[in-house]
């Protein structure tokens, strides 16, 4: 697909390479000639982001999150974070990531659960950093997940004393904190 106009070609250029490659283009304007370069390569944001995370955590437990990103190009540009409420509490790059090609990566977070988790969306967000591309992330579905806190164990007392006389009566409570 060439275009031809006043001292000017242009060429379509099909990247079908997942390596990066350089376009020049170069023009003589009769004293000498002029070049300039640019650097072109591929890149495919993920086909779908999922998460994994349980529904109803424990506080003050560890838990796992895990964020899948499908068919994604380069990983040296990919940013997955965790966010909770809108707020984001873990992110991953892979900077110094060689592979080339689309890949399917999983990374698992872990966080303790808290109360302010309670009825808090979970989701994960995988971003390619591309510079001037729009529309570059893409995020799983929400999890609003629900947190408990387990009781203490029972505390029982008697009432006057633990020592009780053959046929005498006491009271006896048993209770629990939390």
């Amino acid at each position: 697909n060439i275009q031809e106009g006043d001292r000017w070609v242009s060429t379509e250029v099909l990247v079908n390479d997942w390596e990066k490659s350089n376009i020049s283009c170069i023009s003589d304007d009769k004293e000498e000639l002029l070049k300039s370069t640019v650097t072109v390569a591929a890149y495919a944001l993920p086909s779908k982001v999922t998460i994994d995370l349980e529904e109803e955590l424990e506080e003050g437990q560890r838990h796992e999150v895990t964020c899948t990103v499908f068919d994604v190009a380069p990983l040296a540009n990919l940013q997955i974070s965790v966010i909770r409420g809108g707020k984001v509490i873990r992110t991953q790059t892979f900077v110094e990531d060689t592979m080339t090609g689309k890949q399917t990566l999983s990374e698992s977070f872990y966080f303790e659960a808290s109360r302010r988790d309670n009825f808090q969306d979970f989701y994960c967000q995988a971003t390619l950093e591309l510079g001037t591309v729009e529309d570059n992330m893409v995020q799983s579905e929400k999890i609003s997940v629900k947190t408990f806190a387990r009781p203490e164990f029972p505390a029982i007392s008697i009432k006057p004393a633990t020592t009780v006389k053959e046929g005498e009566s006491v009271t006896l409570t048993c209770h629990s904190e939390g």
